[in-house]
């Protein structure tokens, strides 16, 4: 029996805008952006509601951290719509 290694790790982020999105604590918010940005590339700034942080995975994986929860978030955004956004919920 013969096992191969395949190595799937990205060489640079996909142009997608696509993302992944973890809320934090505001209380903690500050504390662990400021850990992200020693170490993370940062993708985009923010232009949204709240306190947020996007940033890449060493694997090029775009994620966030956001101090609000989801329903103040899809609320907010759907008062501002960006052009062509389509919600699903």
């Amino acid at each position: 029996m013969m096992i191969t290694k395949i190595n799937h790790t990205r060489e640079s982020q996909l142009k997608k805008y696509t993302y992944i999105a973890f809320s934090v604590s505001e209380q903690y918010f500050e504390k662990i952006s400021e850990r992200i940005r020693t170490s993370a590339k940062i993708w985009q700034e923010n232009t949204s509601e709240g306190a947020s942080l996007y940033f890449t995975d060493p694997n090029h994986h775009k994620l966030e951290i956001h101090a609000s929860d989801l329903a103040t978030r899809i609320k907010i955004t759907k008062e501002h719509l960006y052009e062509g956004m389509v919600f699903f919920v």
